[in-house]
């Protein structure tokens, strides 16, 4: 019932695509009541019930609210506790066992052999950083293979307003780029659906003997204190 006015929602605070898809399902899951107080709490307590962590509901929720005030409606309710939990990393020893997972694997993902898509991918995720969202988004424009930087466009990047270089491709990661790139694809990773990915990650994870649970995804490499040790120039030893 409110998919009409959903749409005139996004088009007034211009959410992008994924944010739109969030949206969406969290419309379908509430049914066809009335956005208030009262059924927006029977939400959350429906959710928190199926077992979903308070970290999604609180997202879940929040979206709601922030769409329950725009249509005219003030759901003061309480969200779910914020859980703050130390950021996961891997070891060096782990990142041993991770490319040498990648760059032996014989799995095929999105036609392109696993052992030249994944090397590149999680290179580019431990030297620059970022957001997989963002890597995932780059074009081979937006790579500069002599001074071994990435261009992150604005669009790609959550919050910035202009675009973003990054200097700090290592030249393993750019000599698997370039394999990549010779294999004759059009883009560096968004190749296909996104959950073909997660999937075929996740079975990289279990090959190489790591946890594969939702804490040990590719943002897991993307860690600010690991490129902090970048920085300090001791990053590489694992290469």
């Amino acid at each position: 019932m409110y998919f009409e006015k959903l749409s005139d929602y996004h088009c007034q605070k211009n959410h992008g695509t994924r944010t739109r898809s969030h949206y969406r399902a969290i419309i379908e899951r509430f049914g066809n009541q009335a956005i208030a107080p009262e059924s927006i709490a029977e939400y959350r307590d429906k959710r928190l019930s199926e077992g979903r962590t308070a970290d999604t509901v609180r997202a879940e929720i929040s979206k709601l609210c922030a769409f329950a005030r725009w249509l005219g409606v003030d759901p003061e309710l309480t969200l779910p506790r914020k859980v703050h939990r130390p950021p996961t990393e891997w070891s060096c020893q782990e990142l041993h066992r991770l490319f040498a997972a990648a760059r032996s694997t014989s799995r095929i993902i999105y036609g392109v052999p696993g052992s030249i898509y994944w090397p590149a991918l999680l290179g580019v995720a431990c030297d620059a950083g970022e957001r997989i969202r963002t890597i995932v988004g780059i074009e081979w424009g937006d790579i500069d293979f002599v001074r071994r930087s990435v261009m992150y466009r604005a669009e790609l990047c959550e919050g910035d307003a202009a675009d973003n270089c990054c200097c700090t491709l290592s030249r393993r990661t750019v000599k698997d780029l370039l394999l990549l790139r010779a294999s004759g694809v059009e883009r560096p990773f968004r190749l296909g659906c996104e959950s073909t990915r997660w999937k075929a990650y996740k079975t990289l994870l279990e090959d190489a003997g790591l946890p594969s649970d939702r804490r040990s995804k590719l943002h897991r490499l993307c860690r600010a204190n690991m490129s902090l040790v970048h920085r300090a120039g001791v990053w590489l030893g694992w290469r």
